[in-house]
């Protein structure tokens, strides 16, 4: 139960991936976490930018200087590999993957989603897998 904990009640979320152009699955997301009244602290991860919605951004996972609790990955299938890995160093709960990121099969995500998923039960993650963004979640912190 602890582990769901993690992903529906996450005293921190980092998106990675959170973008500054709206529309774009990673601003999106970012935005109606930041909208929907979650009252945990928010890290926007992009390199190129600043801020995301007036939040300071940070260019890596690394780079946030207080604990994360879930992190959402929003990127590139290949990004993603990486990010995971430096999740090892920085989340310290939980992992999701958009799905749109990799959709259901074929080259530019299928063959990525097992190293990813081999990634996050290495470090022991809950991991909430690669179609969650297809349904509607809510995080308890919200208020």
């Amino acid at each position: 139960m602890e582990r769901l904990e993690a992903i529906f009640s996450p005293a921190s979320i980092a998106v990675v991936g959170a973008s500054t152009v709206p529309g774009k699955v990673g601003h999106d997301l970012f935005a109606n976490i930041l909208r929907g009244g979650y009252t945990g602290v928010l890290f926007p991860v992009n390199p190129k930018a600043r801020s995301v919605l007036s939040v300071k951004a940070y260019p890596t996972l690394t780079d946030i200087p207080d604990p994360v609790e879930l992190a959402i990955l929003v990127v590139p299938p290949k990004a993603a590999l990486a990010a995971v890995d430096e999740a090892a160093h920085r989340v310290s709960r939980a992992l999701s993957l958009c799905r749109r990121v990799f959709g259901r099969s074929g080259p530019r995500g299928g063959p990525l989603k097992s190293p990813l998923r081999r990634g996050a039960v290495r470090q022991a993650y809950a991991w909430w897998g690669l179609t969650v963004w297809g349904s509607s979640i809510r995080i308890r912190r919200c208020a």
